[in-house]
Formats: structure tokens, C-alpha cells, sequence
């Protein structure tokens, strides 16, 4: 994948890797644990089931 910037954000970037090659943020600064937090998993999802087990609950477009 390729990203193009126009002229003003080019030159913008060119100033900043001027003072900051590498773009690190500091150097003490270490990674970030990731994910930044636990997702507590959803206990009541959003999606249905809707495999052969729940045939019988099926609404026929039938007549």
C-alpha cells in the first residue's frame, strides 16, 4: 500500500523528521501494552443464531 500527501503536508513532514529522524516519541518511552484494555466479553450479543437448531423458530414467508 502507497500513501501520497500533497505538497503542504509533504512539507510539513520534511520539517518534523528535521528534528525527530526516527519519529520516536521519546527516548525512554516503551511500547504500549495492546490491547490498551481487556474487553469484557458481551453476554447478551447483538447477533442471533441463526443456524438449522433454530429451524423450528424460523418465520415462513410462506403462506
Amino acid at each position: 500500500m502507497r500513501l501520497e500527501v500533497g505538497q503542504s503536508t509533504q512539507a510539513e513532514w520534511d520539517k518534523v523528521k528535521e528534528t525527530c529522524p526516527d519519529m520516536s516519541l521519546s527516548d525512554t518511552m516503551g511500547e504500549f501494552k495492546w490491547p490498551l484494555f481487556e474487553e469484557e466479553p458481551n453476554k447478551d450479543p447483538k447477533e442471533k443464531e441463526i443456524l438449522q437448531k433454530h429451524e423450528a423458530n424460523r418465520i415462513s414467508d410462506k403462506p
